[in-house]
């Protein structure tokens, strides 16, 4: 569970908890609890989800340019072919 939550925004996003029981019978065993940091998820939600990186060879186009015709073409009734 370490390793996994080693990665860049995990460590903060995830938290976790393992209990060790031990029976009286010594057959015990482990329990595993998982929860997410909500306040984290919050901040990383405004700040890195979600965002976009347009590359394009217009060299020539302005940034409007480039995010209209990304715009353009995620509109559901451009280039649509429906029967």
């Amino acid at each position: 569970m370490s390793k996994i939550c080693g990665r860049q925004y995990l460590r903060a996003l995830l938290k976790y908890e393992v209990k060790y029981e031990v029976t009286a019978d010594e057959a015990g065993g482990s329990r595993l609890r998982v929860w997410c940091n909500w306040d984290e998820y919050q901040r990383l939600d405004r700040r890195h989800f979600g965002l976009r990186v347009l590359i394009t060879d217009r060299a020539k186009w302005s940034t409007g340019e480039i995010v209209a015709a990304y715009r353009d073409l995620k509109d559901p009734g451009m280039l649509a072919i429906r029967p």
